[in-house]
């Protein structure tokens, strides 16, 4: 047992999460854009100016040196994967995540790979991309690009679904951790790579 000591924002930072400098440049990328849709500067500078004060401020200092020193690492964290390694040793909610990358899940619909086969329970059938419950998880709200009749667009597309039984939402940190590992993925299964990166055994594609 031990004991921590901050005011209440410490602690609420503590237990509600921490912002890091992920979040900034997350909200930095989505707002970037915006800016280029007409959105008025006044309400960018607002919003980001808002998550700034808000990453350097006292509290989240405090409540980070707690959490660092106390190595609050814990199995149902979603962690950002970017080796093989991490890919096959993930935990159960980065595997979640990671069969939800569209690639991977079809791939997955056909035998050709794992799947994370002795933890990983597929609860949406068939279901894949804009169909599937974890995808719309993830991409809501997140600015995608759009290839259409040899023109790219961007847009943001929000997803109105009420959270599965047991279920809590994504924080902006941990879609992008998502959108980031998917990245990766995207990469491998295009790639020589050889190693199925869902399989915990070390197995091939």
């Amino acid at each position: 047992m031990f004991a921590a000591y901050g005011n209440s924002d410490a602690f609420d930072a503590a237990v509600y999460g921490l912002p890091d400098m992920r979040t900034v440049e997350f909200l930095g990328n989505q707002l970037s854009q915006l800016q280029t849709m007409g959105v008025p500067a006044s309400f960018i500078e607002n919003t980001y100016g808002m998550y700034e004060q808000f990453n350097g401020s006292e509290a989240i200092a405090r409540a980070s040196a707690l959490v660092n020193n106390h190595n609050f690492m814990l199995e149902d964290t979603l962690r950002e994967i970017g080796n093989i390694y991490m890919a096959q040793t993930a935990n159960i909610i980065t595997q979640r995540y990671m069969m939800a990358h569209p690639e991977t899940r079809a791939l997955y619909l056909k035998d050709r790979l794992d799947g994370f086969s002795d933890t990983y329970i597929n609860e949406h059938g068939n279901d894949i991309g804009e169909e599937h419950y974890d995808y719309r998880k993830v991409m809501s709200g997140v600015l995608q690009t759009v290839e259409d009749d040899e023109e790219i667009s961007h847009r943001f597309k929000f997803y109105i679904d009420d959270l599965e039984e047991g279920d809590r939402p994504l924080s902006p940190v941990e879609k992008l951790d998502v959108v980031n590992t998917w990245d990766w993925m995207s990469l491998m299964l295009n790639s020589d790579n050889e190693f199925d990166p869902t399989d915990p055994t070390g197995g091939r594609l």
